[in-house]
């Protein structure tokens, strides 16, 4: 796992998610120290002010992805998914569809 999330408490398969969104071109890194028992890891692509952003939010004592929320533009409604399985499928046709790869 990349040093940049640092000692984010985590399961094989959310490291396995994160990893994705960084082939991506998602960039992720960790927004700031829990709040309310939950970790937000940021994505962001940085390919200018249209480009895809979200956050995927990880549980502070299990290391479970709870949630995730993905925006391909700024005007974008974006696409939500609560659940680890829903997340990763979630990702994965999100980065299909916009072109990430």
């Amino acid at each position: 796992m990349p040093a940049y999330l640092g000692k984010l408490p985590r399961t094989r398969f959310t490291a396995q998610v994160v990893r994705t969104a960084a082939l991506a071109g998602l960039n992720p890194h960790i927004s700031f120290a829990p709040y309310r028992g939950i970790y937000e890891i940021v994505l962001d692509a940085k390919k200018g002010p249209g480009s895809a952003f979200g956050v995927i939010r990880v549980g502070a004592r299990s290391g479970r992805i709870l949630r995730i929320v993905l925006f391909a533009d700024n005007s974008d409604d974006g696409v939500r998914a609560a659940g680890p399985r829903a997340c990763r499928t979630t990702l994965d046709d999100f980065v299909f569809h916009t072109g990430l790869r």
